[in-house]
């Protein structure tokens, strides 16, 4: 079952500078650092999936399956309301 896209994701999407494609086939590990806009409570678990997913979309990595991502690790640094984001460091396992 596939979920629609709302239009917050949507416009999240959109944000997203381009990225190069490097069709990543390769076994990889991925770390997520999160800048977060507020101090509210979040899943950093659901930010990962659209990351990833984007990732993906763009070309940079070939598949989100198990043989290329081999694990994936999420944590922030600060809160900042005006530099939020996500910086994303892939290794080559």
């Amino acid at each position: 079952q596939q979920r629609s896209k709302t239009k917050k994701y949507k416009a999240w999407c959109a944000s997203v500078p381009k990225l190069p494609e490097l069709k990543i086939c390769y076994p990889v590990t991925i770390l997520y650092t999160f800048t977060w806009p507020d101090k509210r409570a979040r899943d950093g678990q659901n930010y990962m999936k659209a990351v990833t997913d984007t990732l993906v979309n763009m070309g940079v990595i070939e598949d989100d399956n198990w043989s290329i991502i081999q694990s994936e690790s999420w944590g922030y640094d600060r809160v900042d309301k005006k530099e939020s984001g996500v910086t994303v460091q892939i290794f080559k396992v």
